[in-house]
């Protein structure tokens, strides 16, 4: 019972320590992310842990970040077949997800006293010859496994902004890309661009999470959704303020986003069933795309090389993460 209590009033002090520092540091911040932080931290006073506020159970280390490979399996039929690394990971989701939703109340108080949003679609709406960049950090993928072993999401965030970024892309998916919630907290209090969540949605209680946490756009992936849920999902966060990517990788998926009303559409150059990369999609599905919609090419873009290849098709934008992560490219010469 003597011990019980001891390690009670230790997780108090922890509480009242973290709230005294995160106030201390919404004092320089916009009234926004005051309001965030503050409120996070009165939450956090009613002994929630931090990281169930904010989602999840943190990164599942027995994953240890290695690289996936598009492995075989044997099926019902004696056949080898390729395993579905998508719904791998959105099979995982699943847990978390549960998490955020028996917190709801808070996440949504939160959610809906927010006040400004930063301007992701026209931050990367291509108006002359240079496109778009939407820097990424991340500190792990399934396709690369461990890209940053010391990862400091805020510092790399500033180290792109300084460069010369558009947007930032923020990895908060836990078990295979090493993110947290807090990740982006941290990289929207470090720089002023918009900030986009990189994660598997397909729930409105994580949409509610990532207005709470100071995300301007998210990710939605068709290949994760049904049409249904595509639609529920896109409306929800756009009239939650949310810009939304709505990411594809072949010429049906183009046709449920636009169905969708999607504004922007990201081509993801990578097969998320193998992991396999080919920068020919985006060539292949650009003219499939109807006009006025912003287009991003995603996933694949390492060297100097593909970075001039993709700016130099109708694209607005390219997101690129493990060749910024690892100094490959520079987004000083996107052109």
């Amino acid at each position: 019972m003597g011990r019980r209590l001891s390690t009670i009033h230790s997780r108090q002090r922890c509480a009242s320590q973290l709230r005294r520092l995160i106030a201390r540091r919404a004092a320089s911040r916009s009234d926004s992310i005051k309001l965030i932080t503050l409120t996070v931290a009165a939450v956090y006073d009613r002994r929630t842990p931090w990281r169930k506020i904010v989602g999840g159970h943190g990164p599942r280390l027995q994953h240890k970040y290695r690289p996936l490979r598009a492995k075989q399996v044997a099926s019902d039929t004696d056949a080898p077949k390729l395993v579905d690394w998508l719904k791998k990971i959105i099979a995982e989701k699943m847990d978390e997800i549960v998490s955020i939703k028996s917190r709801v109340p808070e996440v949504r108080a939160i959610a809906e006293r927010r006040g400004d949003f930063r301007d992701f679609g026209s931050a990367i709406r291509r108006t002359d010859k240079s496109v778009r960049v939407i820097a990424e950090t991340k500190k792990a993928s399934p396709s690369a496994g461990l890209i940053a072993a010391k990862y400091d999401p805020a510092q790399v965030a500033r180290r792109y902004a300084d460069a010369g970024a558009d947007a930032i892309s923020v990895l908060t998916e836990q078990n295979y890309f090493g993110g947290q919630p807090e990740h982006l907290i941290a990289v929207r209090q470090a720089v002023a661009l918009p900030v986009l969540r990189k994660d598997f949605i397909i729930d409105e209680a994580q949409i509610l999470e990532s207005v709470a946490i100071g995300a301007d756009a998210l990710l939605l992936i068709v290949a994760a959704l049904k049409p249904q849920q595509l639609n529920a999902l896109h409306h929800f966060a756009t009239t939650h303020k949310m810009s939304v990517l709505v990411e594809v990788h072949t010429r049906d998926e183009i046709g449920m986003a636009v169905d969708a009303g999607a504004k922007i559409i990201g081509i993801n150059n990578r097969n998320l069933t193998t992991l396999e990369v080919d920068l020919a999609t985006t060539e292949k599905l650009l003219p499939e795309i109807p006009k006025g919609i912003t287009i991003v090419s995603e996933s694949g873009i390492r060297t100097m090389g593909d970075l001039k290849r993709m700016a130099a098709y109708p694209v607005d934008a390219v997101l690129v993460g493990e060749g910024l992560m690892r100094g490959d490219l520079s987004i000083e010469e996107r052109w």
